[in-house]
């Protein structure tokens, strides 16, 4: 038999095809926002697994959810390596490494004497760490102080989706991010080739443009000056014609 079906208690007129449409339909539906219902669940119980306030967390989107907790697998990735060595000439175990040590500067070895106090002393402002792509790991929460940006929203995206095209290249250096990672980093690129042709073209065009400028003004002057003498070609008449009025 059919199953039971309350359209057809309704109206009589709609056809058992119909009705079983009608309960897949309802069918699917159910099981739609089953699914969502589940979705929303571990999405909830993953925001509340994040290092973060619950008053934060609860207000969270789901892509907000999934940037922070990726960030949050990198910073433990990182943090399990133990301390990182602060200069680039450190990294890796040879033969050479006593040698490349003794060519440090006095400044240098100074800054890792006194590493503590350094970063004491910048938590005036905000401090951070970023990923081999250029991605903030972690951001101290006192950047909004100074950038309005809380650390949350800043937190899993790209240092260059906050520094102008321009200074690209010369961030990228300082942090030490390679090349070839730094397209996928969000490093915009400027070739040297467009950039020389355009200063180039731009310097090419400025003698012609202010000869160009220096005309129009020779003109307005001209034209200023022949209105004026118009004016005072009027004034003589008018003078004319009330001294023949006198007379």
């Amino acid at each position: 038999g059919l199953p039971h079906c309350p359209s057809l208690l309704i109206d009589p007129s709609i056809t058992a095809s119909t009705c079983l449409q009608n309960l897949r339909k309802e069918k699917s539906r159910n099981a739609a926002r089953s699914r969502r219902g589940k979705e929303n669940f571990e999405f909830f119980e993953l925001a509340k697994m994040l290092p973060l306030p619950g008053a934060i967390t609860s207000q969270l989107d789901k892509a907000s959810v999934i940037r922070l907790t990726i960030s949050y697998l990198h910073m433990r990735t990182f943090a399990s390596q133990g301390d990182p060595p602060w200069s680039p000439l450190m990294e890796g175990q040879n033969h050479c490494s006593k040698v490349r040590r003794s060519t440090h500067s006095l400044a240098t070895d100074m800054f890792e004497l006194h590493l503590g106090a350094h970063l004491l002393q910048s938590l005036d402002g905000f401090v951070f760490v970023v990923s081999s792509e250029g991605r903030f790991l972690y951001i101290s929460e006192t950047v909004s102080i100074y950038l309005g940006l809380s650390q949350v929203e800043l937190t899993g995206s790209s240092v260059f989706d906050y520094i102008h095209p321009a200074d690209h290249v010369e961030m990228a250096e300082h942090l030490g991010i390679k090349p070839h990672l730094r397209a996928e980093a969000g490093c915009h690129v400027v070739p040297e080739s467009a950039s020389s042709t355009a200063s180039t073209s731009s310097l090419a065009g400025t003698p012609e443009n202010t000869q160009q400028h220096i005309t129009t003004d020779n003109n307005t002057q001209q034209h200023t000056t022949k209105h004026r003498n118009s004016q005072k070609h009027t004034t003589l008449n008018n003078n004319t014609q009330k001294h023949t009025t006198k007379i």
